[in-house]
């Protein structure tokens, strides 16, 4: 259903018939996996990974490594505090908790600099007024980025609350 739908839409699944358009190019054309990232970031519904650095030098790798142009610093501070990741900068992934680590990850999708970011159930693990935080957040910075973003949610209250909001922005810009 919705998950294979945004993993064709990422190119991370090729389609067996027709084609998948992204941003002008045909998914199957993005051959390496780096060059599919330039154009999209992808968070999956319950990804985890341990790694032997903490959150904190890693924020700051995906940020130095990934396409920002600018590679501003003060983005790295703003989503630490979006995101409330302030007290686990110095933990490893496997030791925070489902939503401290599903927040890091969103963070992850937006310090690569992708121009195209798709999410699959980016809020599950939240507090209530983390998801209306983070999703308020992301469509605002999509806005003010102009990326394009992509989220299912089952929550209907917050995926009409920010599809009318994202809808209203596409008819105005």
């Amino acid at each position: 259903g919705k998950s294979t739908l945004l993993l064709l839409a990422a190119g991370i699944l090729l389609p067996v018939e027709g084609k998948v358009v992204l941003r002008g190019i045909d998914t199957r054309n993005l051959r390496e996996e780096q060059e599919r990232q330039r154009y999209v970031s992808f968070v999956y519904q319950n990804m985890e990974f341990e790694t032997d650095e903490s959150i904190g030098d890693l924020l700051e790798y995906v940020h130095d490594n990934g396409f920002h142009a600018d590679k501003d610093p003060g983005l790295i501070r703003e989503l630490v505090e979006v995101c409330e990741l302030d007290r686990g900068m110095t933990k490893r992934t496997q030791e925070v908790s489902k939503g401290e680590l599903q927040r890091t990850i969103i963070a992850f999708s937006l310090l690569y600099g992708s121009r195209i970011i798709m999410m699959d159930e980016p809020i599950f693990a939240l507090e209530d007024y983390q998801k209306h935080r983070i999703m308020k957040y992301l469509v605002d910075y999509a806005r003010s980025e102009d990326l394009s973003l992509y989220y299912s949610v089952h929550e209907l209250d917050i995926s009409e609350k920010y599809s009318d909001y994202l809808l209203l922005f596409h008819k105005k810009g």
